[in-house]
């Protein structure tokens, strides 16, 4: 962490920006907040070229500048916190918001474009052509594909039909991109395994979202927006220091678990679904559903006890879904 400046400081920046001045110390110390941020893991792969360096880090300073803090986020920081201790917090945070931002309007489109460019090429069939693309309907070019509506299911069920084919290839995220590495191949036979095993007519918008879902750990987490850290930093100082510890477990404890163990706990603690059900999904026994939803448990409560759960669950669902819980469990763990 940078070295946090006097109370006093503190509050002779926030005089003078009242006065539309902005103090040569309170430039230097945002400047040193971002060093120190990208020297540890608060902004790892969130460099635009996947390294940090002086040049890419003083290239992001520069955007934090324009585009958040003398767009009004510097005045909020002041106006919403009232120590310099809360103050590097919410900025740092803030300048983390904005490099997940530009990765994602970067990154996030390639593996739509990609899907939809492959239902178009391959061995895919559109049924239908609405007049929004997310829309349209897709299914298999072969003989005997059945005649039915679209799927209208939930998305947790189908995101496990998507688990339950595993992956031929190793993933990963490189070079700072915020889309995740994967053929087109694989892509394609994905895609095809999971129209046989759902066995009805898709849209593009649950397609992308679903696969979106599936590899989730390859993208960068959710934003919090300036008007949430506002609200978190205002909170007691003992909270925050909880929440950050807990960010960092939730992090261990989904690096701990395999694909398959996180949709299974899904379905088992938040879908209730019995462990025949479950074994019947995946195609494997009783046993071995039982043995996946144990060993999943085992993980959890490595690092995470009775007391710290619920804030540290938290945290987890934050990193693990966007908009759709991939996993979430309850005090049964």
């Amino acid at each position: 962490m940078s070295r946090l400046p006097t109370q006093e400081e503190f509050e002779s920046w926030r005089n003078a920006l009242g006065g539309g001045d902005v103090r040569p110390g309170l430039v230097a110390f945002i400047d040193s907040l971002a060093s120190a941020a990208a020297a540890t893991s608060s902004l790892a792969g969130l460099c635009p070229t996947g390294e940090w360096t002086g040049e890419t880090l003083q290239e992001a300073v520069s955007d934090f500048w324009c585009n958040r803090l003398l767009a009004g986020t510097l005045e909020q920081a002041f106006q919403q916190t009232e120590d310099p201790s809360a103050f590097a917090r919410y900025l740092e945070r803030s300048l983390r918001n904005m490099l997940i931002d530009a990765k994602r309007a970067t990154g996030a489109p390639r593996l739509r474009a990609r899907i939809q460019k492959i239902l178009a090429e391959g061995e895919f069939e559109s049924i239908a052509r609405p007049s929004d693309p997310g829309e349209e309907v897709w299914g298999l070019d072969t003989d005997g594909w059945p005649e039915a509506d679209s799927y209208d299911g939930d998305e947790p069920n189908l995101l496990s039909h998507l688990h339950s084919l595993g992956l031929e290839e190793t993933l990963q995220s490189s070079d700072g991109r915020a889309d995740v590495v994967i053929s087109n191949k694989e892509l394609s036979r994905l895609l095809q395994g999971l129209f046989e095993r759902v066995h009805r007519p898709l849209t593009l918008n649950q397609i992308s979202t679903v696969f979106r879902q599936r590899f989730v750990a390859h993208y960068p987490p959710p934003i919090v927006h300036d008007d949430e850290v506002a609200r978190e930093i205002s909170g007691d100082e003992a909270d925050h220091a909880e929440a950050l510890d807990a960010r960092e477990i939730a992090s261990r404890v989904l690096a701990g678990l395999s694909d398959r163990q996180a949709v299974i706990l899904l379905e088992r603690h938040h879908e209730n679904r019995t462990l025949e059900e479950i074994a019947e999904t995946h195609n494997c026994s009783r046993g071995t559903a039982d043995n996946e939803v144990r060993r999943g448990n085992e993980v959890v409560r490595q690092y995470v006890d009775a007391d710290s759960f619920p804030v540290v669950w938290k945290a987890m669902l934050d990193l693990s879904s966007e908009g759709i819980e991939v996993l979430k469990a309850t005090e049964k763990l």
